[in-house]
């Protein structure tokens, strides 16, 4: 089952243990299994831990509404398509010092702003490691080490800043 954050979680703070010690497997890699639907909550935060083996480790899909979530000191590994999604509707978003490898898409996709991606590890990922797309006006994806993802390590548009090293 997914753990759904509604309107009702907004404010809550998620923290593990750390990567490694508190890890939520999914166990089931269909299209409709994430780990975590970000759903209408708002002011979340995820921190301290590891998620792995769902089609999504985070989804905020398009008109779910889910703003200023933060995400860090979290590993995203060994999903079937892409890492953390967050799509049209979900502004605000802070990722920040995260670990993101070994998915079967990318590792981290953007599609709405303003967003901060920033000190990621984000590495041999399927396709390209991080995306902003076309509608993340304001986001800045900074100091955030690419290596060895199948393409490139950041995609950028013309409406938002990306800087790799």
């Amino acid at each position: 089952t997914n753990v759904v954050l509604g309107a009702q979680d907004s404010g809550v703070t998620i923290r593990g243990a750390g990567t490694g010690k508190t890890i939520l497997d999914r166990g089931n890699v269909v299209s409709s299994s994430r780990v975590f639907d970000l759903s209408g909550a708002d002011d979340v935060t995820i921190e301290g831990m590891t998620l792995r083996g769902a089609y999504h480790a985070i989804l905020a899909s398009s008109g779910w509404d889910s703003d200023r979530i933060t995400i860090r000191d979290v590993e995203i590994v060994s999903n079937a398509h892409i890492g953390l999604e967050v799509q049209a509707s979900n502004e605000g978003w802070r990722i920040e010092a995260n670990r993101v490898h070994a998915n079967g898409s990318y590792g981290i996709q953007v599609s709405e702003g303003p967003a901060l991606i920033v000190g990621n590890e984000v590495f041999d990922n399927a396709s390209t490691g991080i995306v902003a797309t076309e509608n993340t006006t304001g986001a800045a994806s900074r100091a955030n080490p690419a290596m060895a993802s199948a393409q490139i390590g950041a995609a950028e548009t013309a409406r938002h800043a990306c800087t790799a090293s």
